[in-house]
């Protein structure tokens, strides 16, 4: 698995605490990206749903600085999870996707990827509900106790 991709969904922003009307809920592909920081949307997609650019920021990227347009919108993850309010940038899509999803979105809440017998399954809960240790599961199974710091550990 080279990208951890799924379905979302995407509308034009509102306060669900204020607004009582839930504007168009639009189906797209999100890519889960954990080196991006913030969330992200194409060009394409954020003209699809009708987004007027809220401002410019500097993206820095491997191929180093771009000024990109800035939009506000709501996202839904498949798990009825909605994230209101959530300012994007503009991005060119480099694959089968509309949305990034980026570490702001990602660390806030429980992101955790397995792959057990070649199948990968990636899952996201929002909000937490309790810490996840892999090295505490491995060591209350196997008994035994890690002697050094794991690449992942603190």
């Amino acid at each position: 698995m080279r990208e951890i991709l799924s379905d979302a969904e995407v509308s034009l922003p509102f306060d669900p605490k204020i607004d009582k009307v839930h504007p168009a809920l639009v189906p797209v592909k999100a890519l889960w990206d954990t080196g991006a920081t913030n969330c992200a949307i194409t060009k394409k997609n954020a003209a699809q749903i009708g987004l007027t650019a809220t401002g410019k920021v500097d993206v820095h990227h491997a191929d180093g600085v771009t000024p990109q347009d800035t939009y506000l919108i709501n996202i839904g993850l498949l798990n009825k999870v909605e994230f209101p309010l959530v300012k994007v940038t503009e991005c060119k899509s480099a694959g089968n996707f509309d949305l990034i999803i980026g570490m702001e979105i990602i660390t806030a809440g429980d992101f955790a990827g397995t792959n057990e017998a070649g199948v990968t399954v990636v899952s996201y809960r929002f909000p937490s509900i309790q810490h996840i240790d892999y090295v505490k599961e491995f060591n209350k199974i196997y008994g035994q106790k890690t002697t050094h710091a794991g690449r992942n550990e603190p």
